[in-house]
């Protein structure tokens, strides 16, 4: 059995952490229990309709067990030999080294894995299971049904529905505000789309999806909806029902493409080119259908050697943007931790 100890930053960030562990599990028959979902857990009606995957929906101290109790605070805090000692192994290197589909089905002892988040092959076994994903992170009916709804009444007017994930509130730091867009770059892609989209004999709507409120007079011209009162998961599964979605880089608008299954073009620059032969879907985080892999550019890791427009727009948006020393609504994660237990009946949950 593999327990997954950490919570990795708010919802999008946890289910990308998630679906390789569980895609691993399904393949080789492995159980997988979720302990740090509970704060999401109520938006999704069949967190227990696979098999061998379990989300655990509370994890407060009233409500734990012994073993829970092992888990969240006995098991993490003993020092490597007293976990040999118990059967519980210690191998950091041998996760994050990803020699899963070989080694680990066929141990036979407990192993306690730690910081196995960033591993590499996150589209291990990922397509194979996709559908049993999707249906493990369904959506409530209530929010399926508001959202169809919403989107049928589009879809009687035009042939095509254009997701656009506007990212502001945390990006206002993230990268040193590299993916901090105006709205008129926003609206610049979405005309250049419906251009394209027009000259094809196809009539278009965006779908605006924004973590801040949006001022509709900027996109002015254009076809534009919004999810009426949406929450996050709301306009999350909206987006993967779509039939394109723009959006700058963004674990968000990655996983609503791969629910989905919905082409993603990622928006680097403000002033790229755009076509719709450049989108296409995510099968695993980063990692697009077509081969390509995103990855951000050198020079937003580098604080010197900057040349040109690049360096002159890092000194602007670092001067309108300075870094506080507490940023706001930015979700602290503790270190990512791993058990893995070859005999699940050792802890009751």
């Amino acid at each position: 059995m593999i327990v997954l100890r950490d919570h990795p930053g708010r919802l999008c960030n946890r289910l990308w952490s998630y679906v390789p562990f569980i895609s691993f599990c399904l393949k080789h028959g492995q159980e997988l229990l979720i302990l740090h979902f509970d704060r999401y857990y109520d938006l999704f009606d069949d967190l227990e309709a696979v098999p061998g995957i379990r989300l655990q929906k509370h994890h407060t101290a009233g409500k734990l067990t012994l073993g829970s109790r092992l888990l969240h605070r006995v098991i993490p805090k003993l020092p490597e030999p007293a976990l040999r000692f118990t059967n519980i192994y210690s191998d950091k290197d041998f996760w994050e080294n990803e020699r899963w589909s070989s080694a680990l089905p066929a141990h036979k002892t407990h192993i306690y894995f730690k910081s196995g988040v960033e591993h590499l092959q996150k589209s291990l076994f990922l397509p194979e299971h996709h559908e049993k994903v999707r249906l493990l992170f369904r959506p409530r009916q209530a929010i399926i049904y508001k959202i169809a709804q919403q989107l049928e009444e589009q879809r009687t007017k035009h042939q095509v529905v254009v997701g656009v994930h506007i990212r502001r509130s945390d990006y206002r730091w993230f990268k040193r505000g590299a993916y901090y867009f105006q709205d008129s770059t926003y609206y610049n892609y979405m005309a250049a789309l419906e251009t394209e989209l027009q000259a094809a004999g196809k009539s278009v709507s965006f779908l605006l999806s924004s973590d801040e409120k949006l001022n509709q007079s900027h996109f002015k011209g254009l076809n534009t909806f919004q999810i009426s009162n949406s929450v996050d998961v709301e306009d999350l599964y909206a987006l993967s029902l779509t039939d394109y979605i723009i959006g700058v880089p963004s674990t968000f608008s990655m996983w609503a493409s791969f629910y989905g299954k919905v082409p993603l073009r990622i928006l680097q620059f403000e002033d790229e080119k755009i076509s719709l032969n450049q989108f296409s879907v995510i099968v695993a985080q980063d990692v697009f259908e077509n081969g390509e892999r995103f990855t951000h550019h050198d020079w937003l890791n580098k604080s010197t050697g900057l040349k040109g427009q690049a360096q002159i727009l890092l000194k602007a948006q670092n001067s309108a943007f300075p870094e506080p020393q507490v940023k706001p609504d930015m979700e602290k994660s503790t270190d990512i931790k791993y058990l893995y237990m070859q005999n699940s009946s050792f802890f009751k949950f």
